[in-house]
Formats: C-alpha cells, structure tokens, sequence
C-alpha cells in the first residue's frame, strides 16, 4: 500500500504532515513515542470502510517543530487544528501508547470533535513519572526539577544520543526489545520505521510531557491533577497486553478507574505494539468498537 504523506500548514504556524488513505466515517490514528504515522501502517492495510488519517505529531516524523512544547495540550491543540485544517468536525480517534496522552487532552478540549477513543496500550491519565537514579542504580524519589535534567536519564539519554548520531544499530536494537513480536515485520518494513524513528526531534519534550501529564483528581509526582479525565464524555475502549514492558497493566487500571465504562480487551501474549503482533485482532477490535458507538449513537 502506497503511505505516502502529504503536508498542510495549521493555524499555530506548524506544518503536519500526514497520511490520508480510505472513504467513510473519519478516523484520526495517533502514534506513539519515537515513532510516526507510518507505524500505523497494518491498520492501513487492513481498515477498509473508513478514511484512515495519520498525523506525525510536532517534532517527529515528516511534521514541523517550529516550537518546542512542554505538555499533551498543546500536542493535543496541534490535532484540533489539523482537524480544522481538513475541514473535519467529528471523528472517532484510535491512539497508541504516549498518542493515547494526546487523544485524552483532545477528547477532554474538545469533546464535540471526538466521537470515540480507542486506546491502544496507552499512557495513563497520571503520566509517566521519570525519577533520577543515584549512583548505586537506586531511584531518587525527587523527580527532575526540569526538562533539560531528562539528558542525564540512563535510559532517555543513550535515546537522545541515538536519535543525535542517527544510530540505526541502536533504534533497531530498542525495538527488536520492546516493540517487534516475532515474527518481525519484513526487512523493507523494518527499515522504514527505523527511518521514521529516526526523525523524531522532540524526545526530551515528549517525555516531559509523559512525565508531567496529569489529568486525574491525585498528585503525581510531577503535578498536582486538574481533573481533566471528568471532561470526556465519548465512550473509551482500552487495550492492555500481559506482556508489555513499556505500559504496565497497572496504567491501564489507573484509565479503567477513570473511565470504569471503557470496554477493556487483552492482548494475551502480546507486547507493547498490538498493530505488530496481533493486527488482524486489532482491526476487527476496532472495526466492532467503532460500529457499536455508531449505532448507540442512533439509538
């Protein structure tokens, strides 16, 4: 299948690129950290009925980074504005990991764009807290005082590095652990999402972001929450995979407390990446999800 992208320039100055594949009922796919919308690829290859529409968020992919960012609303705000650009007013929304952020500051901003959430492996609502580690491989309880502190992480700091260099031994390595399920995807494909990851700009931005997110009604250890959560009204399908290494069963709880009406389906055997692992589940997962709000919705 042809993801070729295309481009259009938003209210705020940044220009989006995207892909737009499919006719029907709209369906804004939101992808993850260090990856792109071409990671979105097996749903595009599968979907038909609906028009699939892909954005790289600000700094990663093919998408702009005039401006840094420092939270998910301001991501989120990017989305609304490409919305707008594409003269779209309602859509449903199917988010991946850290997109899953993203798709609820938008959902909450703005609930008459989005009919629905379907939550692939996502962030909590309470972020992804980051704690210095101390000499003797210990966390330190007292979190970064700033962004520019997350370079030092022995974990986002070698990423950094990687990205800086275009270390494609690295990226490739990081996602044979934490993303491919076997069998891998084939080598063409391999090597495109090794391009895209490589693109990516914002990483420390990006993990701020995960770290200071907090839309629930309890302090994390970044900020206090804003209730946020108490703003999205759309029905919510939540997915968790036994063997995820990067979202743990426990964030997709803290979601399921918030929305205690989300449709939750398991992933069994499967790691962090469903679209890789299990894409056929994940498409018929979807295509239902999407069909029982439609019709509840004409009910």
């Amino acid at each position: 299948m042809n993801l070729t992208k295309r481009k259009i320039k938003i209210e705020n100055g940044e220009t989006v690129a995207y892909i737009d594949a499919g006719e029907g009922a709209p369906l804004i796919l939101l992808h993850g950290n260090m990856s792109s919308s071409a990671y979105f690829k097996p749903l595009f290859e599968r979907l038909a009925g609906y028009r699939l529409i892909a954005p790289d968020l600000r700094g990663m992919g093919d998408s702009s980074y005039e401006r840094r960012f420092d939270s998910f609303k301001e991501l989120a705000e990017d989305i609304k504005q490409f919305a707008d650009a594409l003269n779209i007013s309602r859509a449903h929304v199917a988010a991946w990991s850290a997109g899953g952020a993203a798709a609820l500051e938008l959902a909450a901003a703005y609930p008459m764009l989005v009919k629905s959430l379907f939550l692939i492996e996502s962030a909590s609502l309470r972020g992804f807290p980051v704690f210095p580690r101390k000499a003797d491989g210990t966390y330190d309880p007292t979190p970064y005082k700033e962004k520019e502190g997350l370079r030092t992480d022995p974990v986002i700091g070698p990423c950094i590095t990687a990205f800086e260099s275009q270390n494609r031994a690295f990226i490739s390595q990081l996602l044979e652990l934490l993303i491919y399920p076997p069998p891998r995807p084939s080598e063409s494909d391999c090597a495109l999402y090794i391009d895209e990851m490589l693109k990516q700009r914002n990483l420390i931005d990006l993990d701020w972001a995960l770290a200071v997110l907090n839309m629930s009604d309890e302090p994390n250890a970044y900020r206090a929450g804003d209730g946020g959560y108490k703003k999205v009204k759309c029905p919510i399908a939540l997915t968790t995979a036994p063997l995820d290494m990067i979202v743990p069963r426990a964030m997709v709880e803290e979601n399921l407390r918030a929305f205690p009406r989300a449709k939750l389906i398991e992933y069994e055997g499967c790691a962090h990446a469903p679209v890789f692992f299990c894409p056929d589940r994940l498409a018929e997962d979807i295509r239902a999800f999407l069909a029982d709000c439609e019709y509840n919705s004409l009910r």
